[in-house]
């Protein structure tokens, strides 16, 4: 019996993750315009978000961009310049609305997320 708790426990734990990462990628444009229109890829589902490569050219250098979904039903996105072991926080926003994601990332990015 407990071992079909468990289960049960991290099937729907996942479907939370895939649920809360797939919201995020949908309210940027969905997966095949953010890969168009930025080189996004290597999208990994976190427990209460995304996290994402992305192409060359963004501004300052970012090449990686993480977005949470916090307790208060707000984002907050972060952007960070990774380059072998070094790690480094270019920006990070917090308090952001559903609406305004794909503002901030377009600004935090260079990118375009619409034709």
């Amino acid at each position: 019996m407990n071992n079909a708790l468990a289960t049960h426990a991290a099937v729907t734990e996942q479907s939370t993750r895939l649920l809360i990462a797939s919201t995020i990628l949908e309210q940027l444009g969905g997966v095949r315009r953010l890969s168009v229109m930025t080189g996004a890829r290597d999208f990994v589902a976190l427990p209460d978000g995304v996290q994402f490569k992305i192409g060359a050219g963004a501004k300052l250098g970012a090449n990686k961009a993480r977005i949470i979904l916090t307790p208060e039903d707000v984002y907050t996105v972060e952007f960070w310049k990774i380059r072998g072991a070094k790690c480094e926080l270019i920006s990070i926003s917090n308090y952001i609305y559903n609406d305004m994601l794909s503002r901030v990332f377009e600004q935090e990015t260079g990118f375009s997320l619409t034709l």
